[in-house]
């Protein structure tokens, strides 16, 4: 707690708007619903998403939701699924790292193809909405570390 009263937030993420953006992102909602639902434009929220991937040092958002979920400890409910088919999750690790399809698809020597195939199945495997959320559900149910 704050001398002002209020609560101190770790050091990347200095205000409860910019948590709650990241929460709802792990929920797998997308911009356009974001706006809607937080009642800001798209500038505002471009804006909010800039200064969280400057200060988490992350490019891709499924990589900023990992940082969210290790680092400044934002909690989603585990979903109790069963565990993943093993070719999915070096490919979710992987999005979690910060890494390109390209880079995955190198790193695995698949073709991209087949990395975006991996993970349209792993999201579908999931009901994930997109890849920030598919890394948030991997995580909460401990696929991944």
């Amino acid at each position: 707690m704050t001398r002002s009263g209020k609560i101190a937030l770790k050091k990347g993420l200095t205000t409860p708007g910019q948590i709650q953006l990241l929460q709802w992102i792990g929920e797998g909602r997308n911009i356009s619903q974001l706006e809607r639902e937080m009642g800001l434009a798209h500038r505002t929220l471009s804006g909010r998403m800039k200064r969280i991937r400057r200060n988490s040092g992350k490019v891709k958002l499924s990589a900023v939701m990992y940082w969210a979920l290790t680092e400044m400890h934002v909690h989603f409910p585990k979903r109790n699924l069963p565990p993943p088919r093993d070719i999915y999750v070096p490919v979710v690790e992987m999005l979690a790292d910060d890494k390109t399809h390209g880079q995955i698809a190198r790193a695995l020597k698949i073709t991209v193809l087949g990395v975006e195939d991996r993970v349209r199945r792993a999201r579908a495997e999931v009901a994930a909405r997109n890849e920030a959320h598919l890394v948030t559900i991997y995580w909460c149910e401990d696929w991944i570390s």
